[in-house]
């Protein structure tokens, strides 16, 4: 739950006492920095059942594309 399990201070973001660098989104927007923190926890809520490695879900965020959005 955002605000009681994580939270976003510019490009930290704390997980239960954990700290994590966001990288920059490929995505432009000002939102698109907390879609990606929103991605990267639940990638980390998920890793129990499907191992996600930290440096793919970083990957993911800095290489997102939406072709053929406009």
């Amino acid at each position: 739950l955002y605000g009681r399990d994580w939270h976003v201070e510019g490009e930290r973001l704390l997980v239960r006492g954990q700290h994590y660098n966001l990288p920059r989104p490929a995505l432009a927007g000002a939102h698109q920095s907390m879609n990606a923190a929103c991605a990267y926890v639940t990638a980390l809520a998920v890793g129990h059942a499907l191992p996600i490695d930290r440096f793919a879900i970083e990957r993911g965020i800095t290489k997102a594309i939406w072709p053929a959005r406009l």
